[in-house]
C-alpha cells in the first residue's frame, strides 16, 4: 500500500501521474494496481504558510521486494520534481510505502509499516477506498479500525519517556501548544483531577489554562477533548495502572538521548523497536519481552526535544484534521 501527497503545481494531476509511472515501473495491469479517490487536507506539521494538499493511497499486488518498491518510489519522486530541502515542506509529488503484506521493516532507510501512518487521517480515510481489510502488523488493526478509531473523538497521545530526560515537561508543553487536557493514567478515573504533574511547577492548573483558551467547563474525570497524558518509562509494563475506560489513540514512546555519536538511532534503539513489535526480532535472539501497548505506538527519537514537541502536536493535529473527497468537474 501506498500513499501519494502533493500540494505544489498541480496535485490532482501530478499525483496521477505519479501513480501511473509506479503501475508502469512495476508492471502492474488493473487488477493489481487500485488507486483511492484523491482527497484535500490542510498542511499539517510543517512549515506555515503552505498550500492545502491532495492525497491519496494505492493497493498493488507485486512480486518485487519492499527494497526495490523504495528505490522505484523515490525515482519516481525525483522524476516529478521532488526535493528534501526541509523536514514536512511543501512538495510537488511524495510517496511512501505504507504497508507491505505482513513486513515489519525498521531501518534508517526504511520503516514498514510507516511509522507515522496510524495516526494520519489523511492517509487512513483515503486508504479505506482501496484496502480497508489490509491488517497493520503492529497494532493488530485493519484499517477500517485504525479509521474508525480516529474518528470516533477527539485526539489523544499517551507520552512514555524519563522523567530524569525531561519528557514530562515536554509532554505537559505539548499539551499547552495544541490546546489539549491533561490526563494522569495513573490516577483511577474517580480520583482523576487533570492539573499540572505533582514534580512541575505551574501558575495555574493545565485545566484551567484551556478552560480559558477553549471556552469550555470540564469535570474531573473522563476526557471528552484532546488529551494528553505521561507515562515514566519504569511503568510501561504495569498496564494494569493505566485507564482502561479511555485508551490513547496513540502511544508515543520517546527513547533516551544518545550516548554513541554518529550512529544511527534506529541501530542503537533496534531493541526498543523490537519491544514495541515495531520491528521483526533477529531469529538468533529469539522472542523479546514485548511491552504491554495497546493500539498505534511510535517510537521517537529523544535527542532533539524541540523536535519531539512539535511531533506530538502533530501527531493531535494528524488525528483530527479534516479531509474531504475532491469533485472534479
Amino acid at each position: 500500500m501506498i500513499s501519494f501527497g502533493a500540494n505544489l503545481g498541480n496535485p490532482a494531476d501530478t499525483i496521477r501521474q505519479a501513480a501511473k509511472l509506479l503501475q508502469q515501473q512495476l508492471q502492474l495491469d488493473d487488477t493489481n494496481f487500485r488507486l483511492s479517490r484523491l482527497f484535500g487536507t490542510p498542511p499539517v506539521g510543517g512549515p506555515v504558510g503552505q498550500p492545502p494538499f491532495v492525497n491519496a493511497v494505492a493497493a498493488l499486488r507485486t512480486t518485487a521486494n519492499p527494497w526495490s518498491v523504495w528505490q522505484h518510489i523515490r525515482e519516481i519522486e525525483l522524476t516529478l520534481g521532488r526535493r528534501r530541502n526541509q523536514r514536512w515542506e511543501a512538495r510537488a509529488i511524495d510517496l511512501d510505502i505504507l504497508l507491505f503484506d505482513h513486513a515489519r521493516i525498521w531501518s534508517p532507510q526504511l520503516k514498514i509499516p510507516h511509522p507515522r501512518m496510524a495516526m494520519r487521517r489523511f492517509i487512513l480515510v483515503p486508504a479505506l477506498d482501496v484496502a480497508e481489510r489490509w491488517i497493520d502488523p503492529v497494532s493488530q488493526l485493519s484499517i477500517t479500525d485504525l479509521a474508525s478509531r480516529l474518528q470516533a473523538r477527539p485526539a489523544s497521545v499517551l507520552v512514555v519517556g524519563q522523567r530524569s530526560a525531561g519528557i514530562e515537561r515536554l509532554a505537559l508543553d505539548a499539551a499547552r501548544k495544541a490546546m489539549a487536557e491533561w490526563v494522569d493514567p495513573l490516577i483511577s478515573t474517580e480520583q482523576s483531577v487533570r492539573g499540572a504533574p505533582e514534580p512541575l511547577e505551574t501558575d495555574a492548573p493545565v485545566i484551567e489554562v484551556f478552560q480559558l483558551k477553549r471556552g469550555v467547563d470540564r469535570q474531573p474525570g473522563l476526557s471528552h477533548g484532546r488529551w494528553i497524558g505521561f507515562l515514566p518509562s519504569e511503568m510501561l509494563n504495569e498496564s494494569r495502572l493505566l485507564l482502561t475506560e479511555q485508551r490513547p489513540k496513540l502511544t508515543m514512546v520517546i527513547a533516551p538521548p544518545m550516548a554513541q555519536e554518529g550512529a544511527a538511532w534506529e541501530d542503537l534503539y533496534r531493541s526498543m523497536a523490537e519491544r514495541m513489535e515495531l520491528s521483526d526480532p533477529p531469529r538468533s535472539d529469539g522472542a523479546c519481552a514485548k511491552w504491554p501497548i495497546d493500539g498505534p505506538r511510535y517510537l521517537l527519537a529523544g535527542d532533539d526535544l524541540q523536535w519531539a514537541e512539535h511531533e506530538i502536536v502533530s501527531a493531535l493535529e494528524a488525528m483530527d484534521c479534516p479531509i474531504e473527497p475532491i469533485v472534479e468537474v
